[in-house]
């Protein structure tokens, strides 16, 4: 049905109509599928996607799985270190209990020699007794300026020590008898830190050694 004008279409008004045509015509196309998606949708089918959107979907995902792919291998790195860790503790757990009696010991036996009133005060030499506390607090200042160590942490620092020096020793001198030597060498000693310890603490101790070897033989 034709459409009565009521007033004749002058050139502007068509030039106007002919310049909006596209933009109204682009206009209707893009509410039309706006209405086709949401009918889509209204009737359970999933609305149509571009290929770009998918392919950033697919980029994001890609991402995502390689973040938690870093992750699940940042946690796995930091349990074998704590595994490490509790290995390290369990093999130094028994020579620190030792270190820790025999400093009990030793305190009792000081605290009952002063206590008795009736001992004749004699002048006795004290024993000379090997100490690394001084090794240690240099070790401590060496690691951390500011970082400093109690007395009764020297002292049970020093008991281990002493303690892991007195199993090597003995380990050491074991090898060289039955090797039927008279002099303990350094692979008799390199061999008792293998037989005795674990983990990290043999592997630093072993590179440790090396290097004061070779540092002896080079000044020399």
């Amino acid at each position: 049905m034709a459409t009565k004008l009521s007033r004749p279409m002058s050139a502007s008004d068509a030039a106007y109509i002919r310049q909006r045509a596209p933009a109204a015509a682009s206009l209707f196309r893009r509410r039309a599928a706006m209405a086709k998606d949401s009918n889509d949708a209204g009737q359970g089918k999933a609305p149509r996607m571009s290929k770009r959107v998918l392919r950033q979907a697919e980029q994001v995902g890609r991402q995502i799985d390689e973040k938690r792919e870093a992750v699940k291998e940042a946690v796995e790195e930091l349990e074998a270190k704590a595994r490490r860790l509790r290995e390290l503790a369990a093999s130094l757990k028994p020579a620190a209990k030792r270190a820790v009696g025999r400093l009990r010991q030793r305190g009792a036996s000081a605290s009952g020699a002063a206590a008795s009133p009736l001992r004749p005060a004699v002048a006795r030499r004290r024993a000379r007794r090997e100490s690394f506390k001084l090794h240690l607090s240099r070790l401590a200042k060496d690691v951390d300026p500011a970082f400093g160590v109690t007395r009764g942490g020297l002292d049970a620092l020093d008991g281990v020590t002493c303690e892991l020096l007195e199993r090597l020793a003995g380990g050491a001198a074991g090898l060289t008898k039955v090797g039927r030597r008279v002099t303990l060498g350094e692979r008799d000693a390199e061999a008792a830190v293998r037989l005795l310890l674990r983990g990290r603490l043999r592997r630093e101790g072993e590179r440790a050694a090396r290097a004061a070897v070779g540092r002896f033989r080079a000044w020399r």
